[in-house]
């Protein structure tokens, strides 16, 4: 009798981290619910197509369905979309008059992330300041795609920290870009603003008891497409420890404040 040995690859969305649960006292009260993954940001809320345990949720009056928790003075950052139509060469990108090395069109989002963090020989914007997601920039010449048709992998520049309301212009050098379009081009998606729900989810129902999938990867791209509803469990009872929930970039929604502790019955909070 032989034993036929392989190896599995299985793409998972991470190790399940429930430290922020103090004692499994109310894990088996958790309640069924049904989210809703549209009120989620990609990829500040979740990667991998997965939103983590942890995330504090409310519910939708409307719908019935549960989104981020985001009570009042919830914050949304600086958010500028960079798009770049090229098919070779070089372009820079220019903040508070320091520019950047000369990044090559089709570069990944975390190079243009280390070359804005590298601006001015460091300091004018410090990690942690500016997250760099999507991309990469160039034209498109998969299939089903006419060749030298515009990008559809912008890049987002979040403005975090310390930049979270950046009033600086960051601007773009297209000149040395080669190609049918040959530019790098911006665009304000998002300025820095203090928001607030008010479709139900400012009132703090819970947390989501575990790492639950509600989408998957585009082939070929880096963002995700996600389902209409998903099944979870919300925590509603018991005790939380607060330096073990999970942070969310670009927003506070998701995330505790003292509103919700205050309002949280059955739930005791541990530092």
């Amino acid at each position: 009798m032989g034993f036929d040995i392989g190896v599995i690859e299985r793409d998972y969305t991470g190790n399940e981290d429930r430290s922020w649960i103090g004692h499994r006292d109310g894990m088996d009260s958790a309640r069924s619910i049904t989210l809703d993954p549209s009120l989620f940001t990609y990829p500040a809320h979740f990667v991998k197509g997965a939103i983590p345990s942890g995330i504090a949720l409310g519910k939708v009056t409307a719908t019935g369905l549960y989104g981020p928790y985001d009570g009042g003075g919830g914050h949304v950052n600086e958010i500028i979309q960079l798009v770049v139509d090229a098919t070779g060469g070089t372009y820079t990108l220019t903040y508070s008059g320091h520019t950047t090395a000369a990044i090559p069109y089709n570069a990944p989002a975390a190079a243009v992330q280390a070359a804005l963090i590298a601006i001015g020989g460091g300091g004018v914007i410090n990690p942690g300041d500016i997250i760099v997601g999507g991309g990469p920039g160039g034209l498109e010449t998969g299939p089903g795609q006419e060749l030298g048709a515009p990008s559809t992998h912008p890049y987002n520049i979040w403005f975090e920290g310390a930049l979270a309301d950046a009033e600086e212009v960051l601007t773009a050098d297209s000149t040395n870009l080669t190609g049918l379009s040959h530019t790098a081009s911006l665009a304000d998606v998002q300025g820095g603003v203090d928001v607030a729900a008010t479709d139900g989810r400012q009132v703090f129902a819970g947390f989501l008891l575990s790492t639950t999938k509600v989408g998957y990867a585009i082939p070929g791209g880096s963002d995700y497409a996600t389902a209409a509803k998903v099944g979870a469990a919300l925590y509603w009872e018991g005790i939380v420890k607060l330096h073990r929930l999970p942070v969310f970039a670009g927003t506070l929604a998701g995330v505790v404040d003292a509103a919700a502790i205050a309002a949280a019955r059955f739930i005791r909070f541990e530092a």
